[in-house]
């Protein structure tokens, strides 16, 4: 009896050991992680039981991917991706992501997303990744510069077209009154700016807005067609004519910049080939995905629903629907302690009886003048970080946000790298609109081949 409760004792020991293992070695790679942010802290609190590892994505790629989980390499439980550098959808349809849909909190948190940019996570229905962040890019004019050059609103273009057009007009003004101080844009590097700048600028410009609209409407990417040759014949008169007449020391200020923010909307310059086309915005999306073959896909979906429930207000304003408007944490501060200053100056005037009719003359003029700046702090939407404001404006456009693929038109690739080299040559003059044409419909052609389609 004594051996037999000798050896079950044993048995039980044993167990509790290789429990108290496995237990122990729970861990999980969390790839593209900041151990700062509030969804790593959540987790590492709630399971302290878990070996977390937060490490840098180092793949470029999404061919660099693939190889990677090919090879048995890919070491991550979870990952981040971005719209702009990986193909989301070639990695969810061949199934490296583990699905998300059985998730509550991620279904929820995603329907409040804004259409474009739930479909860039979605496939077949299904949830694979959980957005987290997005930024977007955008041409507008400069209302200074705009104001300086005498020009209203109503002057700013609505499509590429009227953009040419209000180019030629512009050249027209500065060969009768050359402007110093007033440029296109500043974008050029001074030391390589030169005969040719402009075309290819504008060219680029061209390309960039004509593959968008291609995508997002889900038509053929093709060039030979007469809008676009038109076009693109206008950009090589039109760049030419700005370098002989636009100095080329640029001033201070530019008419069209590259703007990033909400509130640069209200500028916005679409450069849909036609006015009959969508305004796109494009934007890149931060995402991240579960590997299919974790090992605890509990709790790498623990994780990720951190990362779409830990989402910064001013963050979140670009990805839901619904969002709210942002204060400004120091402005309540800022806005006390002017406020306190004033009591403090209406106090001693109040009370300090030996003050001098000048003195109490200039302090009522302090307390005007900080009353003042109290007052035009409070209408100011420097109150918020993202206003009411800045929130219709996104609104508008919320729909139709574009996120882009990469491709051998992006580039950062070598297909990309040779695109550049037919635009330089065709901006220079060695090569015509033709031919130029000619040679986009094949790499137009190359891409499809690539995708399959």
């Amino acid at each position: 009896m004594r051996i037999a409760k000798k050896a079950a004792l044993m048995l039980v020991i044993v167990l509790v050991g290789l429990y108290s293992q496995a237990f122990a070695e729970i861990s999980l790679t969390f790839g593209g992680c900041d151990t700062k942010r509030e969804e790593y802290q959540r987790f590492v609190e709630a399971h302290p039981e878990v070996t977390v590892h937060a490490a840098s994505n180092i793949y470029l790629s999404t061919t660099e991917i693939v190889n990677a989980f090919l090879t048995g390499e890919f070491a991550f439980d979870t990952f981040v991706m971005t719209t702009s550098s990986f193909d989301m959808q070639q990695l969810m349809q061949k199934g490296y992501c583990g699905a998300l849909s059985e998730s509550p909190v991620i279904c929820e948190q995603l329907a409040e997303m804004y259409t474009p940019i739930q479909q860039q996570v979605l496939s077949q229905e299904t949830i694979y990744g959980v957005p987290f962040s997005c930024y977007i890019g955008y041409y507008a004019y400069d209302p200074k510069a705009w104001e300086a050059a005498g020009l209203s609103e109503g002057d700013a273009p609505q499509s590429f077209t009227e953009y040419l057009d209000f180019l030629e007009q512009w050249i027209e003004r500065i060969q009768m009154t050359p402007e110093d101080n007033i440029s296109i844009c500043n974008t050029f590097d001074a030391e390589q700016y030169g005969k040719y700048s402009y075309v290819s600028y504008l060219t680029d410009l061209l390309v960039k807005n004509h593959i968008m609209q291609c995508n997002f409407l889900g038509e053929p990417l093709r060039f030979d067609t007469p809008i676009f040759r038109e076009l693109l014949t206008r950009c090589e008169t039109i760049g030419q004519a700005l370098y002989a007449y636009e100095p080329a020391a640029k001033g201070d200020m530019a008419l069209f910049v590259e703007a990033h923010g909400m509130r640069e909307l209200a500028y916005l310059v679409p450069l849909r080939l036609t006015n009959d086309q969508p305004v796109l915005i494009k934007a890149t999306l931060y995402a991240a995905f579960q590997n299919i073959r974790c090992n605890y896909p509990e709790l790498a979906r623990e994780y990720l629903e951190n990362c779409i429930t830990c989402i910064p207000p001013e963050t979140g304003a670009y990805l839901y629907c619904d969002a709210e408007p942002v204060e400004n944490p120091d402005y309540k501060q800022s806005m006390d302690s002017l406020l306190e200053e004033i009591e403090r100056l209406k106090k001693r005037l109040a009370e300090d009886t030996s003050m001098s009719p000048i003195d109490q003359r200039a302090m009522q003029d302090q307390i005007a003048e900080k009353t003042q700046a109290w007052d035009a702090m409070a209408a100011s939407e420097e109150r918020y970080l993202i206003s009411p404001n800045d929130l219709q404006l996104y609104r508008m456009y919320g729909e139709n946000l574009y996120f882009q693929k990469p491709s051998i038109f992006d580039p950062s690739t070598e297909d990309g790298k040779n695109m550049k080299q037919l635009r330089d040559r065709f901006s220079s003059g060695g090569m015509s609109v033709e031919q130029f044409v000619k040679e986009l419909d094949q790499l137009a052609w190359m891409l499809e081949m690539e995708a399959g389609i």
